[in-house]
């Protein structure tokens, strides 16, 4: 089996533990977070582990060492829920405000004993916001193929379309034509 079949991770307050199913035992135990953890994440080509926490934090973690290698913000909000691409390139963090933040992950092409020291396992750029209708807080982002949906505090779900880099670059050309047209 692959490890990521193997393990799972299991948030105790401000710390993550690793746990091998099949050997029944913990792995290891992550530390980093100021509050408690509200969701967490693999990302299965990389060996990384992604949480999310109250402390408005999004940690990303290399399994391979047990360390974390980057922290993004979301401001000053807590960080509510994540989701990942299938493709695992954008990174979605929802929080109380009306918005989603996106991140772009790229995976370093480097082994990771040729890495050097200041070169991470995965470069993270935030994208952009995108805006919600509900104003209440996110409980749960779940990315499906090309389908985002957003369940919200208020019972309420909304879906979003991932596009794929030529498909934005399309959807630009036609905005493009009809703005100029009108």
């Amino acid at each position: 089996k692959q490890w990521y079949q193997r393990r799972v991770a299991i948030t105790a307050g401000t710390n993550v533990v690793v746990w091998d199913v099949v050997a029944q035992c913990g792995l290891y135990r992550l530390k980093g977070h100021k509050g408690p953890i509200t969701d967490v994440l693999f990302l299965v080509h990389s060996n990384v582990l992604i949480t999310s926490s109250k402390d408005t934090f999004i940690k990303l973690w290399d399994l391979d060492t047990q360390h974390a290698f980057e922290t993004l913000t979301n401001g000053r909000d807590e960080v509510w829920s994540l989701a990942v691409c299938s493709n695992e390139t954008r990174l979605i963090g929802g929080s109380n405000k009306p918005e989603l933040r996106v991140w772009s992950l790229k995976c370093s092409d480097s082994e990771p004993g040729k890495r050097k020291s200041t070169e991470t396992k995965i470069d993270c750029e935030l994208l952009g916001a995108i805006t919600r209708k509900s104003k209440d807080r996110v409980s749960s982002l779940i990315a499906i193929g090309p389908t985002l949906f957003c369940q919200n505090n208020d019972a309420t779900v909304e879906l979003y379309k991932i596009r794929s880099d030529t498909e934005k670059r399309k959807k630009y050309r036609l905005r493009l034509c009809v703005d100029t047209t009108a």
